[in-house]
């Protein structure tokens, strides 16, 4: 149950975030968009909550073509 509560709490923070962002005109690097990529393949958790090495590039690379998106 803690886990089913931990997930709609992050849920909800994730969709807060969204809101704030949109309302500012910021540039989001949604993480938590790309659940389905990052979650499936155990190598890309140091447990199972962290991200290992592997995980920290795929979101490293999120945040690259963010910054090089918007330098165009």
């Amino acid at each position: 149950a803690q886990a089913v509560n931990a997930n709609a709490y992050l849920g909800r923070l994730n969709e807060r975030i969204r809101e704030a962002v949109a309302a500012r005109g910021a540039i989001l690097v949604d993480v938590g968009a790309e659940d389905e990529v990052i979650r499936p393949d155990q190598a890309n958790y140091f447990n199972c909550n962290h991200l290992s090495e592997q995980g920290n590039e795929i979101v490293a690379e999120l945040f690259f073509d963010a910054i090089t998106a918007t330098a165009d």
